[in-house]
């Protein structure tokens, strides 16, 4: 089972030109540091069932300059595929 989440997780990619159409916020981050926002806001998600805007808005203030695009869509991605997983799950 944790291979079939791994391999579901492995195939997020996100392409920085479709980042730039979902998400207005525009904060230039290297890949690792927009890969900390995105851990950081996966960790604070976790403790709660909030959508992921509020999630964004509560956690926008510790993030120097705000939340960049690219973590914005890491987060969606994966909890788009937690979903199905989650779906696929039950329904075996």
């Amino acid at each position: 089972m944790n291979n079939e989440i791994n391999n579901e997780l492995n195939e997020i990619e996100v392409n920085d030109a479709e980042t730039s159409d979902i998400f207005e916020e525009e904060v230039n981050l290297t890949r690792s540091e927009s890969r900390e926002q995105a851990f950081m806001l996966l960790f604070s998600k976790s403790f709660d069932d909030e959508p992921l805007e509020e999630t964004i808005d509560d956690n926008s203030e510790m993030f120097v300059g705000g939340v960049c695009a690219y973590a914005q869509a890491v987060v969606s991605g994966i909890e788009d595929k937690m979903r199905r997983l989650t779906k696929s799950l039950q329904a075996t």
